[in-house]
C-alpha cells in the first residue's frame, strides 16, 4: 500500500501576502482558503498518479479551517488540525 501525507499552511500559500487574508472573518479569508486548495492540487494529484491509496491533508494551522476538501480531489483524505 502507498501512502502520502502533505502538511499545508494558509500563510504558506502561494498568493497570500497580507496578515488580513489569514484571519477568520476577514473578507480576503475565503480567497485565502481558495488559494491554498488550489494550491494542492498537484501535491494532492502527484501521490495518486503514482499509485496511492490514501493521502491525507494536514491543515498545520491552529484554526483547523483552511484547506477546502469538497474542492480537492477525489482520492484525498481532508485531516485538518494541527501536528
Amino acid at each position: 500500500m502507498v501512502r502520502a501525507y502533505i502538511v499545508a499552511d494558509l500563510e504558506g500559500a502561494a498568493g497570500v501576502v497580507h496578515s488580513s487574508q489569514v484571519q477568520p472573518g476577514s473578507p480576503f479569508y475565503e480567497e485565502a482558503r481558495r488559494l491554498l486548495t488550489e494550491g494542492l492540487t498537484r501535491p494532492l494529484q502527484a501521490p495518486c498518479g503514482a499509485g496511492a491509496t490514501e493521502v491525507v491533508v494536514n491543515d498545520g494551522h491552529g484554526g483547523r479551517a483552511e484547506p477546502r476538501p469538497r474542492r480537492a480531489p477525489r482520492k484525498d483524505e481532508g485531516h485538518a488540525g494541527s501536528t
